[in-house]
């Protein structure tokens, strides 16, 4: 496979669709080495209409493999090192895998938080913590944390489940950018905001334990999904995920620019973080004259 000094080898899990899928193709379209994970190859509806075929020069560059992101760590990482053997390396790591729910937490209850955690927190947690150790030892990598912008509007009935397992992500690829960085590993928290995908238009309302004071929250959020279709899910994720391979790359809109350690991209996705933090600065603010008498007595 003729590669170029430039040339990257991208791991992506979630590719089946959505994000991930997109991601995968603006990868591909520039010359880039991508291991696509999908949960099950062999469940996969039209895997062929999806990937480029084995036999084209994009099909050549692309892997898609099996991963199962709740296995554990020790099934991860043996993906991850048969993963390595094909190019020799691995140069990003974009977690992308998850799925998103909604619904009143009353009615979810721990175990449909256990449930989505696995995926959207723990998966993230163990694909990173298989992939680190290569990517230490090369002194070299960019890890690029798929979270949400939802993490910033939690406070919208419903979505307590979603956003709550992508604000966990976005503080843990906080503290982890800080870790690997002396060893020359990039960290891009990665926070979108309303990209129209499949995925996210399949987004199901959680109804396995119905209370009936809970029935006007769950039309309104039916409601509320319709509206969000028409009017928030407008962006395009052909052209995000293009920004992205910009910004890792560092070429196109992000040609000159540093990788950030932040991205917020997508319609809505900047002023939902500005108002969020309008919100706290004003909360820190109107009780920030208590503190004064809150030191210890001495």
């Amino acid at each position: 496979m003729p590669e170029t000094a430039n040339t990257k080898v991208w791991f992506i899990t979630g590719t089946s669709s959505g994000l991930g899928l997109h991601l995968v193709k603006a990868v591909l379209a520039r010359g880039d080495l991508v291991i696509a994970t999908v949960r099950d190859k062999s469940k996969l509806e039209n895997i062929e209409d999806r990937f480029p075929a084995e036999d084209s020069p994009e099909g050549q560059r692309l892997r898609v493999v099996d991963l199962d992101v709740t296995l554990g760590i020790e099934l991860i990482s043996r993906v991850v090192e048969s993963a390595i053997e094909v190019w020799g390396r691995i140069d990003v790591l974009v977690n992308n895998a998850a799925y998103a729910e909604i619904g009143a937490f009353e009615e979810l209850g721990s175990r449909a938080f256990r449930a989505m955690y696995d995926i959207n927190v723990f998966g993230v947690i163990d694909v990173t913590n298989a992939v680190l150790p290569h990517m230490r030892e090369r002194r070299s990598g960019t890890i690029v944390q798929v979270g949400s912008r939802l993490a910033w509007e939690a406070e919208r009935p419903g979505r307590s489940i979603f956003a709550s397992s992508k604000a966990a992500v976005h503080a843990f690829t906080e503290s982890l950018a800080s870790e690997v960085l002396p060893f020359n590993i990039h960290v891009l928290s990665f926070q979108p905001g309303g990209f129209r995908t499949e995925a996210i238009l399949a987004t199901p309302i959680h109804s396995v334990n119905p209370i009936r004071d809970y029935d006007d929250l769950r039309t309104r959020m039916v409601d509320r999904l319709t509206v969000a279709t028409e009017k928030v899910l407008v962006g395009d994720p052909r052209k995000g995920m293009n920004v992205l391979v910009d910004v890792v790359r560092g070429e196109g809109k992000a040609q000159g620019n540093q990788l950030p350690r932040y991205l917020v991209l997508g319609p809505g996705a900047a002023e939902v973080v500005i108002e969020k933090c309008r919100v706290m600065q004003e909360a820190a603010q109107e009780w920030r004259w208590v503190t004064e008498d809150l030191w210890l007595d001495t």
